[in-house]
């Protein structure tokens, strides 16, 4: 039904107000119609990550951010709140959309990296290793989040540091 639909400005509000139907089906499908028209549409994608939303509607948000790169920017903070999600799915759609995004991501994904759950400080530490040497500044809170006592956050660190410094050394004291 929406694929056809044209791509307007009051298209885009129709669509978005399939947000909060009741079927989740429905939701998924206007994500997903919305991450096709692109940019026009960030602000409905971003209103998707809500954590009112499922988890199918926010991961399918996150994945549409995450085909944006840059222009997902301001999704930011909401796609960073994703990395605090139970889901592992929707964690991971959210890392791979803030490497996307690149440097602009950073200084929040630093913030992550003191989290109190391991899932998110994983979270965090595998966006900043996909963005390699665009999180560079990042090196040394990471190297900090894989000294504690967790054993996957350690390894998750080291293997970020060596994507993000692209020298294995970097990773093997840890």
């Amino acid at each position: 039904i929406f694929e056809h639909a044209p791509q307007t400005e009051a298209s885009r509000q129709e669509v978005a107000a399939c947000l909060s139907d009741l079927d989740e089906d429905t939701r998924v499908l206007a994500v997903e119609t919305l991450g096709k028209w692109g940019s026009a549409s960030l602000s409905f994608l971003t209103e998707a990550l809500m954590p009112e939303q499922p988890d199918r509607v926010r991961i399918s948000a996150a994945s549409c951010l995450g085909r944006m790169g840059t222009d997902a920017e301001p999704a930011v903070s909401p796609l960073c709140s994703c990395l605090e999600s139970s889901n592992e799915l929707l964690r991971w759609h959210a890392g791979f959309a803030l490497a996307g995004i690149g440097t602009p991501a950073v200084s929040q994904l630093k913030e992550k990296l003191t989290a109190d759950k391991p899932t998110t400080v994983m979270g965090a530490v595998q966006a900043l290793g996909w963005m390699e040497g665009k999180s560079l500044e990042a090196l040394n809170d990471i190297q900090t989040a894989g000294k504690g006592d967790d054993i996957e956050v350690t390894a998750c660190c080291a293997s970020a540091m060596v994507r993000v410094s692209g020298n294995a050394e970097n990773g093997l004291p840890i």
